[in-house]
């Protein structure tokens, strides 16, 4: 027993209601470290978790957010003429396969 290790052979030696008293408060001692381990946990948890929701926060204020059209970068040329460049290819293909699909539909139509 712990406080047979503390002072061996005084325990069995005191009265009833003093080692009562002592075994209870020792057990209260416990129960209440036990209590501070928890707390300490959930504290660990909740920091985690207040974390993660301010990432959360800061991630979702950058993203999907509408630009009113005053607010928004200038292009400046090249980028229009890029940007012009890729349409107009987008739509050379685009033709194309109009094109080939109308042979084919043709096709099938002899063919029937």
């Amino acid at each position: 027993m712990v406080t047979d290790q503390l002072s061996p052979g005084r325990f069995i030696q005191l009265p009833y209601a003093k080692a009562a008293h002592l075994l209870d408060h020792m057990a209260k001692t416990i129960k209440k470290k036990e209590k501070d381990q928890g707390m300490g946990i959930l504290l660990e948890q909740l920091d985690d978790l207040a974390q993660k929701v301010n990432e959360l926060e800061v991630l979702s204020k950058g993203k999907d957010k509408y630009i009113p059209p005053y607010k928004r970068r200038k292009t400046n040329k090249k980028e229009e003429e890029k940007i012009e460049e890729v349409l107009l290819l987008i739509l050379h293909k685009v033709d194309k396969h109009d094109r080939v699909l109308e042979e084919i539909r043709e096709n099938v139509m002899i063919l029937n």
